[in-house]
């Protein structure tokens, strides 16, 4: 785990208002982050699922992922 510095997401703060507005404002905060870090999110939450600035990945596409790549070796 990493802890991201508040002066690194500011500036993309009103951008991901902009994206999560409508959506879940409180979750802007993530969308912050990963913007200002080039970055997805692992969530479960739908509502990240609704926007399409980042990418978002659940724990079963994680687990599909995981399984299909053992597969090949």
């Amino acid at each position: 785990m990493n802890l991201v510095k508040q002066e690194e997401i500011e500036k993309f703060l009103p951008e991901a208002r902009e994206i999560m507005d409508k959506i879940d404002p409180k979750d802007s905060i993530f969308i912050s982050c990963a913007l200002a870090h080039n970055a997805g999110i692992w969530s479960e939450d739908n509502d990240f699922l609704m926007q399409n600035k980042v990418k978002t990945i659940t724990q079963k596409e994680i687990i599909d992922f995981i399984l299909d790549n053992s597969k090949k070796d």
